[in-house]
């Protein structure tokens, strides 16, 4: 025999032409076709969508929705205002809060923390114990793990991966396959593209441009106007000269 879906008793409430229950395990809104676990906790004013699936001991709280074809679960915690859509996945202990909105097929896991305004969108996945916070947009097949940080307004997209201990502020902007590893620093209007590679202790900061393959590991600071391109190798130095 199957297991009946853990919904209240009471009668159901219909808006917009659909149907809702009020969850057992804290009385928030579960459409008729949603599946809720009893173990898992649905806040008075959160609501689990459509199709959406939550389970384990899962927390729906404050003014969350999760809607769609959308799964959480494990011991994830979603709050605030936050949408979690489409096919994204949020579980183990992951957190996001605020008024973040994560859509396609995402995935927020392990510790991981994303909070704010960020936007979390196709195919990004955020683990370990990796911070996403502020208005911060990830999007097209990112990775941002270990103990990642991305902040601020900074704007990260197609195929990056953060990860080590690198750190992401300001108005960043990062793109085409760059890794951001180590403790490095991508900070100010830093613009970085192209299989660009920016690990050990390198700083990006200013309104340095950085293109084409270009490699930037050990001790080394870019900052100011400067402009590296086409597969140059630096391991330490300073290069340009930061704003009066």
């Amino acid at each position: 025999m199957k297991k009946k879906k853990a919904l209240s008793t009471k009668e159901p409430i219909t808006i917009d032409g659909v149907e809702y229950y009020r969850h057992a395990n804290g009385g928030g809104l579960v459409a008729k076709t949603a599946h809720v676990a009893k173990t898992a906790f649905v806040g008075p004013n959160a609501r689990v969508e459509e199709y959406a699936y939550v389970i384990g001991h899962a927390c729906i709280q404050n003014s969350a929705i999760i809607s769609k074809y959308a799964k959480v679960y494990g011991r994830a915690k979603i709050g605030g205002n936050a949408l979690i859509t489409d096919n994204a996945h949020v579980h183990g202990n992951a957190v996001v809060f605020g008024n973040v909105r994560i859509y396609g097929d995402c995935i927020v896991r392990d510790h991981a923390s994303i909070s704010g305004n960020a936007l979390v969108d196709d195919d990004v996945c955020v683990s370990g114990h990796a911070q996403i916070w502020g208005n911060v947009i990830l999007r097209d097949h990112v990775q941002v793990k270990n103990w990642a940080e991305v902040g601020d307004r900074a704007i990260i997209e197609g195929r990056v991966i953060i990860r080590g201990r690198a750190r992401i502020r300001d108005n960043a902007f990062i793109t085409d396959s760059a890794i951001i590893s180590g403790d490095a620093v991508v900070r100010g209007f830093a613009r970085i593209c192209g299989c660009v590679k920016v690990r050990g202790k390198a700083v990006a900061e200013g309104n340095a441009q950085i293109f084409n393959l270009v490699v930037l590991s050990g001790i080394v600071v870019v900052l100011g106007n400067t402009i590296l391109r086409d597969k140059q190798h630096l391991l330490k130095g300073v290069y340009g000269k930061r704003a009066a």
